[in-house]
C-alpha cells in the first residue's frame, strides 16, 4: 500500500539528475515543482547550482516545465526570469495538468519525470499520470502550517521508503 507513494528515484538535490541519467532512463521531459524543489518557498531567487542545472538540461535537449499548484502570479515572474515554461494551478495530485504539460512538451507519460519534494502532491501526481517520479528533500525550512502538517503526515511514508531502500542494498 505505501509503495503507491514511493518515488521512482530519490536525489539529495535536483542538480544530481543529469542529462545522461535521464537519457539512460528514456526520459525526454522533466516536470518540476517549484517551491522547496528548485527554490525556497515563495522565493523568486534561483541558486547558482540550480541555474546551472537548468541550463545544462536545456542545452542537452531535455524539455523542462514548472508544474505548480500555485497561481500564475507566483510562478510567472520566476519562470520568465529564468526562461522556463510553466503550468500554474496544476491541481496536483490530479493528473490532468501533468499529462497535458507532457503532451505540450512532446513527451509521452513514460518519457516524463515528475520532480518534487512532496509525496501527496508531486509524487502521487506523477504516479497517477503514469510517469516516473523523483523526490528531493525540501530546500527551505520555512513552511506554512498546511505544508508543515503535510510533511508531518509524510514522515511514516518516508521512514518506510528509506527502510526499504536500505534493505535492498
Amino acid at each position: 500500500m505505501l509503495k503507491l507513494f514511493y518515488p521512482t528515484y530519490y536525489f539529495s538535490h535536483a542538480w544530481e539528475i543529469t542529462p545522461e541519467f535521464l537519457r539512460a532512463q528514456g526520459i525526454r521531459a522533466v516536470l518540476s515543482d517549484l517551491d522547496d524543489t528548485l527554490t525556497c518557498h515563495d522565493s523568486q531567487e534561483l541558486a547558482p547550482e540550480y541555474a546551472a542545472w537548468l541550463a545544462r538540461l536545456q542545452a542537452e535537449g531535455i524539455a523542462l516545465c514548472i508544474l505548480s499548484n500555485n497561481a500564475e502570479a507566483r510562478i510567472r515572474p520566476f519562470c520568465e526570469r529564468n526562461g522556463l515554461q510553466y503550468t500554474p494551478k496544476a491541481k496536483k495530485p490530479l493528473r490532468a495538468a501533468a499529462l497535458a504539460t507532457a503532451e505540450r512538451l512532446g513527451a509521452k507519460p513514460e518519457e516524463t519525470l515528475l520532480l518534487g519534494d512532496q509525496i501527496f502532491t508531486d509524487i502521487l501526481c506523477g504516479k497517477n499520470a503514469g510517469m516516473r517520479t523523483a523526490a528531493v528533500p525540501p530546500i527551505g525550512r520555512k513552511a506554512t502550517k498546511f505544508i508543515a502538517f503535510k510533511r508531518w503526515v509524510e514522515k511514516p511514508v518516508w521512514r518506510a521508503y528509506f527502510r526499504q531502500r536500505k534493505e535492498e542494498v
